[in-house]
C-alpha cells in the first residue's frame, strides 16, 4: 500500500512528503519492493539494483534486491540457475548487511538462503555442511544482535538439527549438533 501511495504521490510530480525529499534512489527501491511483492521478481531486481548503486545505505532495497533472487532461485528450470540466483542473493545479503551490521533481515535471509541451497544440495546428494555452517554462523549473529527473540535460536535449533541429520546419516557424530540444537530449542521455548 505505501508503494502504491508513493507512486500516486511521484505519478503528482511532487518529490517531498512532509520534511523529506525523496531522491531518485528512493523512488526506484519503492518501486523494487512494489513489484517484488507484486511477483515481478525481473523488474523489481532491475529497479533495486539501479536504486543501491546510486545509495547503498537502502537496508529494505538491498533485502528485497536478495529476496527477488532468492524467489527466482525457487522458479528456476536447472540446478544451475538456481545456484546462480541463490548466489546473487548470498552476495546481496553479504552486501547489505557490510552496510548496516545490525540490521537483522540479512542475516536471517542470508541464512535461508544457505539453508534452502544446502537441502537442495541434499537432495542431489551432495554435501550440505558448509550451507548449513553457515546459516548456524547468520543465526548466532542475529542472536547476538537481538538476544531474547525465541525465534532466531529456534531457527538456529533447525538449522543444527539439519547437520546432525546429515552427520548421522553419513556416519559422523552428530552428538554435538543435536546438543546445540537441543539448548536451542530450549532457549526459544
Amino acid at each position: 500500500a505505501d508503494g502504491v501511495a508513493l507512486e500516486r504521490i511521484l505519478q503528482g510530480g511532487t518529490r517531498e512528503a512532509g520534511a523529506l525529499e525523496i531522491t531518485e534512489a528512493n523512488v526506484l527501491a519503492a518501486r523494487g519492493i512494489l513489484t517484488y511483492y507484486q511477483g515481478r521478481y525481473p523488474e523489481a531486481r532491475a529497479s533495486l539494483e539501479v536504486a543501491v548503486r546510486m545509495n547503498p545505505l537502502l537496508e529494505e532495497a538491498w533485502e528485497t534486491l536478495a529476496r527477488s533472487a532468492h524467489a527466482q532461485a525457487g522458479e528456476a528450470a536447472s540446478p544451475e540457475e538456481k545456484l546462480r540466483k541463490w548466489a546473487d542473493a548470498e552476495a546481496w545479503y553479504t552486501e547489505g548487511a557490510s552496510k548496516d551490521r545490525g540490521y537483522l533481515n540479512h542475516w536471517v535471509g542470508r541464512s535461508e538462503v544457505r539453508v534452502d541451497r544446502g537441502l537442495d544440495r541434499l537432495g542431489r546428494r551432495e554435501d550440505p555442511l558448509a550451507d548449513y555452517t553457515g546459516a548456524e554462523e547468520d543465526l548466532a549473529q542475529t542472536i547476538l544482535l537481538s538476544p531474547g527473540t525465541a525465534e532466531l535460536p529456534r531457527r538456529r535449533g533447525v538449522v543444527r538439527t539439519l547437520r546432525g541429520i546429515y552427520r548421522m546419516t553419513h556416519g559422523q557424530d552428530p552428538r554435538a549438533d543435536y546438543q546445540g540444537a537441543e539448548e536451542d530449542f530450549g532457549a526459544a521455548e
